[in-house]
């Protein structure tokens, strides 16, 4: 059974997304994610639904023999980003969840340090990733109150 479900909604309008799809999150989930991820691919009808089915088609078979438990969902109109990650929720079996928008770099260690976070202070229900802006150091939120956690 998976220990960690990574859900990614995929919603191309571009070359360029495709390109920073394939060349930093695949790439990356392929290094950095072991045997006990279970990966759900939910495609939103991108307007670029032709050349992201071709690029899921080329990587399923890599991702698999890495991942295992590996699910592409084709949705036939765009759901909106909220229902997508609902409907890849539904098919969840991990322990912990992982919602990753598909042009994130994913770092040795990553996930598993936000696992240990979890289990580690059973104050924290929700984690997030340490993003760096390489103009001004760490990514902010706008909202003052929520810099604090």
């Amino acid at each position: 059974m998976a220990t960690k479900t990574i859900i990614t909604v995929l919603f191309n309008r571009d070359k360029n997304e495709l390109g920073a799809f394939e060349r930093l999150y695949l790439d990356s989930l392929l290094r950095y994610c072991g045997s006990d991820a279970q990966l759900i691919l939910v495609e939103n009808n991108s307007p670029r639904k032709v050349e992201t089915k071709r690029l899921l088609d080329e990587w399923e078979s890599p991702l698999r023999a890495t991942l295992g438990d590996v699910r592409i969902v084709h949705n036939p109109t765009n759901k909106g980003y909220a229902a997508a990650n609902n409907q890849g929720l539904g098919s969840a079996e991990g322990e912990t969840v992982f919602m990753i928008n598909p042009d994130i770099r994913i770092t040795e260690g990553a996930l598993d340090s936000m696992v240990e976070k979890l289990q580690r202070d059973g104050a924290y229900g929700i984690v997030g990733p340490h993003t760096p802006n390489p103009r001004e150091g760490a990514q902010r939120i706008f909202f003052k109150v929520l810099n604090s956690y």
